[in-house]
């Protein structure tokens, strides 16, 4: 398997690999030794019911017979009003890995996310959304990644776990994104795109997150703002600073479609806080760059409406109209969000 990982790595990182595999033995230069310890954090924001279906999947999973020293899992209770913390101290007491439920009331994904990695114990760092199903492989496949290929970030696979609601008719695979899935095969291999990696299911080094920086407060969905990407402009910057990332299909997960989430009012209302992060994450942003945006944005969103106005709205391609509307609507009120100094970033 490493012989795989090593002959898909692109020219920078193959010959950062072979540095070290010439220096480390002779010490001349320093590299952290493979992770043998893991820490998994869980933000939640009062969803107590579907979180211990997490945990209790994530208790499950089947545990390396060697080289894994240490799992600790901590649950970060998001400004949680419920019994989020009962529940998680319930499982813990019978639980198979040490459990913590630390309350953080400040609320915002990123904001939990940043202060479960200031928590975490360990070297690995592995994120988990509240509402997902752990498949049993899941935890060997993030240690067979991290042994075999040392990378310095893992994308998981994501498929959609279809228990509370029915698919809809009109929803196709090129929608399922929006719904958090990710599924780039069943193999290990490195990943090329900052994109390719989602927060309900993806991991790094802490040594990494202390060089590139915390995730960005304020790319959360918070209340009415539909602002998101905040896993996307993390993964940019490790992605800038030269580190190698894999993706691994065996830590597989499947995210939870709650009710409400396959329907085209919640959809269109997350794609058009998808478009405002893309144009939030954009580094150039000159006159030029404005003026290109709003000119572009602007005839895509008309012309898309003209298309979905003579399209049945009930029909796949009808609803793929109505979200390229609503993504490049999205877009112009992240020129407008730029243009008023008001980006989060």
């Amino acid at each position: 398997m490493a012989a795989l990982c090593i002959s898909f790595l692109p020219a920078h990182q193959l010959v950062r690999y072979c540095l070290y595999k010439q220096f480390s033995r002779s010490h001349i230069l320093q590299f952290s030794p493979k992770p043998d310890s893991v820490t998994v954090v869980i933000p939640t924001h009062n969803r107590a019911k579907i979180l211990t279906h997490t945990l209790k999947s994530l208790y499950a999973v089947n545990v390396p017979d060697e080289g894994l020293r240490s799992i600790e899992v901590l649950v970060i209770a998001n400004a949680c009003t419920d019994d989020t913390k009962e529940t998680v101290s319930n499982l813990a007491e019978g639980a198979r890995f040490m459990t913590r439920c630390i309350e953080e009331p400040r609320i915002g994904l990123n904001i939990a996310r940043n202060r479960g990695v200031e928590e975490a114990r360990h070297e690995v760092i592995a994120l988990l959304d509240d509402d997902v199903d752990v498949k049993p492989d899941w935890l060997l496949g993030l240690v067979e990644t991290y042994r075999e290929c040392n990378p310095d970030l893992v994308s998981g696979r994501i498929t959609l776990w279809w228990d509370a609601v029915s698919r809809p008719p009109w929803l196709d695979e090129s929608m399922e994104g929006i719904l958090s899935k990710l599924d780039l095969g069943l193999t290990t291999h490195p990943i090329t795109s900052f994109v390719h990696a989602v927060g309900a299911n993806f991991s790094f080094k802490k040594s990494v997150y202390d060089k590139v920086g915390p995730f960005a407060v304020g790319l959360d969905r918070v209340g009415d703002q539909t602002l998101s990407c905040g896993e996307t402009e993390f993964v940019r910057r490790v992605f800038d600073g030269g580190f190698t990332s894999y993706y691994c299909g065996k830590m597989h997960v499947g995210h939870w479609v709650a009710p409400n989430r396959p329907k085209k009012e919640y959809m269109t209302r997350i794609i058009d806080g998808f478009g405002a992060s893309m144009i939030l994450l954009r580094r150039k942003f000159g006159v030029l760059d404005v003026t290109a945006q709003l000119i572009y944005r602007s005839s895509l969103v008309i012309w898309y409406f003209l298309r979905m106005c003579i399209t049945k709205t009930e029909s796949t391609q009808g609803m793929k109209f109505r979200l390229n509307v609503h993504y490049n609507i999205g877009a112009l009120k992240g020129v407008l969000i730029r243009l008023r100094g008001r980006s989060p970033l």
